[in-house]
């Protein structure tokens, strides 16, 4: 079942990410999720935005919640109680490379 957003809240945090919360449609199913401070890097130097992971989640967060969902239907495990998005979601040639 796709998620959405639970709020415009979200919880940025140096050398972590940005941890946000997600529900499905009922909101019966609240997801506490997490894009990774490494992948919000990696996807601002593949834009040329250096190392900016604020402007990489602001121009992304969109897709970012896609995955997240996404993950969320794969039935991705939970790491430390939180559905990651990482590099190799948000930016596969990266970690390919």
């Amino acid at each position: 079942m796709p998620l959405r957003r639970e709020s415009d809240q979200c919880h940025p945090e140096d050398h972590v990410g940005v941890t946000f919360v997600m529900v499905d449609d009922a909101s019966s199913n609240r997801v506490i999720c997490r894009v990774t401070f490494e992948a919000l890097c990696d996807r601002a130097a593949k834009d040329g935005d250096g190392k900016n992971w604020v402007k990489a989640w602001d121009n992304h967060m969109l897709a970012i919640e896609a995955l997240a969902s996404a993950n969320f239907d794969a039935g991705k495990a939970l790491v430390g109680g939180k559905l990651l998005v990482d590099t190799q979601e948000l930016t596969p040639m990266v970690a390919a490379g």
